[in-house]
């Protein structure tokens, strides 16, 4: 992952590190790509969205929103550093 800026990933960047989360997230990333899912947008995701998005299974959602709240967390912590 080239930037720390995560807000300013692209769809491509973004699609990189769900990739990165193994086979489950991996697998919804050409939607999610098809979609535009940005940076900005992955770090505003909640449950809604991702129904949206045609992620169903609560697991999955589960999974990927623990994700993003760990890169918020990142940003946080790298931002006040």
């Amino acid at each position: 992952m080239g930037s720390l800026n995560i807000a300013e990933w692209s769809p491509d960047q973004v699609a990189e590190w769900l990739s990165g989360l193994g086979p489950t997230v991996a697998s919804y990333v050409p939607a999610l790509r098809q979609r535009g899912l940005n940076g900005s947008k992955l770090l505003t995701l909640r449950c809604d969205d991702l129904e949206y998005l045609g992620i169903h299974i609560i697991g999955h959602q589960e999974l990927l929103l623990e994700a993003v709240e760990h890169l918020r967390n990142f940003v946080r912590n790298f931002r006040f550093s």
